[in-house]
This record gives C-alpha cells, sequence and structure tokens, in this order.
C-alpha cells in the first residue's frame, strides 16, 4: 500500500472483515523492519547471543561423538539371507505353469520384500547415526560468518528479504489495542527462528571450512524450535523518556533541571512526568503548520554560545548578560532565556547533576582576583597554616578562605 517513503502494509482481508480475519489496521513497513531488524541483532547476532547458541550446539555435538556405534552387520546378514530365498522363489515362479502356485510364491515373495524394505530403512537411520560428527565451532570463525551476513543484507530487496526468512521462517501478525488510545494498535509479529541456517548461508558464501558443521546442525533436531514475539510499534519519544525522568525526579531533580538538561521545555517535561505517574497519555493541540519544524533556530539556541562565554569566562551576572546582548547584540531577551540558553550548551553537566539529585549550579561569580585564588589554594596545599592565616597573608576573609578549602576538596575548578 502506498510508494516511496511512506509505504505500509495490511490485509485486505482485515479490512473488510472477510474469513474471520481480524487485523484491522495498517503498520508501516519503516517501522515494521525497524523493530524486526532491532530484535534481530540484538537476540541472534549479539555476541553474548552467538556464545549460548554455540554452546549449545558444541555440547550437542559432543554428545553426538560419544553415542555408541550401532552395529549393522547382522541386519546386513538378514537382508543378505531373505534376498537369497526372494531369489529362489523367483526361480521357482519362471519354473512353473502352475498359476496357483504362482500366486503364493507371489504372496510370499511380498511379505520377504517388505521385511528387507524394513530392514534397508533401519540400515540407513544406523549408518547416518553412525557418521562421525563433524568439528566444533569457533566463535571467531562464526563472528565471522555474521560480518558476512552484512554483505548478504545489503544486496538487492529480493536477495536479502530471501536471508531473513531463512531466519525468522513464516510470520504471522496479531493486533492489540493500546490503553489510552482510541485508534491504531499495536501489532505482535511471531515467528521461530533458526540461526544455524542463516550462519549455513553466511558459512557457504564465503566458502567457510566450518559450513558442514553448521549445515549438519541446520539438519539435525538438537533444539526445540522456539517461538518468539517482537512488538512491532512506533514507541512515542515522551514514552521512552518517561521511566528516566520520573527516577530524575525521585533523585530530586527538579523539572526545570531535567527539561534544560534534555533540551525541551519545561511544559512538555512536565507532560512527560505526568504520563509516568498517571499513565495518562498528553492531548497535544494541532498547530497550523502541522508540527512540521519552520527551520528556524529557537532564540535561546542562537544566543548560547554568546551567554556561555559571558557566564563562564567573563563572570557576569545573567541580569547583566541581559543587559549587555541588548545594549551590543540588539537582542531582547529574559533572564530565564539566558539561563536556558546556558543550560543548552551545558546539558551533559546538567544531566550529571540531575541524576545525583544535586542543584543545578550555573557557574558561580568569583570577585576575588585570580591571582589571590592562586596564592589561597598553594597555600591549602601546602597545610602549613590555618584558615584565619591564610586571609591574612592573601588578604580576603577568612569564609573566602574555608568556602575554597571545600571546593578544593569537592574537586571543583
Amino acid at each position: 500500500r502506498s510508494a516511496g517513503k511512506y509505504k505500509s502494509m495490511f490485509c485486505h482481508n482485515g479490512r473488510g472483515g472477510a474469513h474471520g480475519c481480524r487485523l484491522s489496521t495498517s503498520k508501516s513497513t519503516r517501522i515494521i523492519e525497524r523493530c524486526l531488524l532491532s530484535f534481530i541483532r540484538e537476540h541472534f547476532l549479539d555476541e553474548n547471543a552467538l556464545r549460548k547458541v554455540l554452546k549449545r550446539a558444541n555440547e550437542y555435538l559432543a554428545k553426538e561423538a560419544n553415542k555408541p556405534k550401532t552395529d549393522t552387520a547382522p541386519l546386513k546378514a538378514k537382508v543378505k539371507a531373505l534376498q537369497v530365498k526372494i531369489d529362489k522363489l523367483v526361480r521357482r515362479i519362471e519354473s512353473t505353469d502352475n498359476e496357483a502356485l504362482c500366486e503364493g510364491y507371489d504372496r510370499r515373495i511380498a511379505q520377504h520384500q517388505r521385511h528387507v524394505d524394513s530392514l534397508r530403512e533401519e540400515i540407513r537411520d544406523a549408518d547416518s547415526q553412525n557418521v562421525e560428527p563433524p568439528s566444533p565451532l569457533d566463535l571467531e570463525m562464526v563472528k565471522a560468518y555474521v560480518a558476512d551476513l552484512d554483505a548478504l543484507l545489503n544486496q538487492s530487496i529480493p536477495a536479502a528479504a530471501e536471508v531473513l526468512r531463512m531466519l525468522t521462517g513464516p510470520i504471522t501478525i496479531r493486533q492489540e489495542k493500546i490503553p489510552g488510545r482510541k485508534r491504531g494498535a499495536r501489532w505482535i509479529a511471531r515467528f521461530s527462528p533458526n540461526l544455524m541456517r542463516l550462519l549455513q548461508k553466511a558459512a557457504s558464501s564465503g566458502d567457510y571450512p566450518d559450513s558442514v558443521t553448521l549445515e549438519f546442525l541446520s539438519h539435525a533436531i538438537w533444539i526445540k524450535p522456539k517461538s518468539v514475539e517482537v512488538v512491532v510499534e512506533e514507541v512515542p519519544k515522551y514514552e521512552q523518556l518517561a521511566p528516566k525522568f520520573k527516577q530524575l525526579h525521585e533523585n530530586g531533580a527538579s523539572i526545570r533541571t531535567i527539561a534544560s538538561a534534555h533540551g525541551i521545555c519545561w511544559s512538555y517535561a512536565k507532560e512527560i512526568l505526568d504520563f509516568a505517574e498517571t499513565g495518562i497519555r498528553p492531548q497535544w493541540k494541532g498547530t497550523r503548520n502541522g508540527g512540521r519544524s519552520t527551520g528556524v533556530m529557537p532564540l535561546y539556541q542562537q544566543i548560547a554560545r554568546e551567554v556561555s562565554r559571558l557566564r563562564d569566562k567573563s563572570n557576569m551576572s545573567f541580569p547583566k548578560i541581559v543587559v549587555w546582548l541588548r545594549q551590543n547584540r540588539g537582542v531582547s531577551v529574559s533572564v530565564g532565556t539566558a539561563c536556558r540558553a546556558w543550560d543548552y550548551v551545558h546539558r551533559e553537566t546538567l544531566l550529571r547533576m540531575a541524576e545525583r539529585g544535586d542543584v543545578p549550579e550555573r557557574g558561580r561569580i568569583r570577585h576575588v582576583p585570580a591571582e589571590k585564588i592562586m596564592q589561597m589554594r598553594r597555600m591549602i596545599k601546602a597545610g602549613a597554616k590555618t584558615n584565619r592565616e591564610i586571609a591574612a597573608a592573601v588578604g580576603v576573609s577568612k569564609n573566602t578562605v574555608q568556602r575554597e578549602r571545600k571546593r578544593m576538596l569537592a574537586g571543583a575548578g
């Protein structure tokens, strides 16, 4: 359905309610591909997942190697003896014209032949079990197969789809209503993956020696096929952020700090927290442009670097920064906008403070000259004088020395 980047999938029967199909919704192919491929990469192509599969595969190979061999000589002797009897009866049929005797010989030959067929089937099964299993798999070699899968998946769409079908097999879809939403539904994809079949394809394409082992494992019953379910749904950004915001807020971070650390406005952060606590989804009103970006950088982002320089380098207060921007740049902003501009540049610092539950410090203005600060630090490091003696020597108050000592203990600059 549709075309280009807006392609989607749905069922004609489900849309019309025909043949008992309940799949009445559609889903973007972009969402389907992202969800399924992310699940496959995380659960099957990840190194930890490969380690687990390889461990079970090598255990099975070792168990097969230690199995006692079945002696097929007695079975073959029985087949040979029966074959002699069959040949003897056939010669008797050829030497007589008595129809009654021929019918009796035919019945006896058929009985012997059925017995021969049964014995030969038993011999074939025993011979297949007596075959020495191939060598165990090596993790580094299997990781090379996985690397080759990227090349296979970057082929044309039909070829890549065929490779994925080897792993997933048939996929069935069912839908579930999403609580709190009037429209749409969550899709649940169900399939039984076969990783060894996919690895065998990658190994054969690269002409690796372990392809024999992978082929052996892909046809052997060494692991019970297990169905998996994958949720196919576009999770909104606010739903992804909700658990993290709730944790930060419980740690003591304010809504403003959380919003600044993530580069969003206060009201949006508040709505995400409300959703995390109540489960009620935000109800946003439509905008004139349909929510599309205008391409214009917000004002606080435009002045962010300038505000950071004035605050961090020139030690200006935010009210003075507002005045400076109006006089020198012709930009009129509030103190709150100036604070948000500084937060935009220092988001990582704010996020660390929010995780610790600390009150954000947007830089402190140091009225003490830098020379006196360095002198205090040298004397504090020496440890030979008290705060009162250092204050008298440098020409500052005792409290100033005490604050500087605390800053050095906390590792502040």
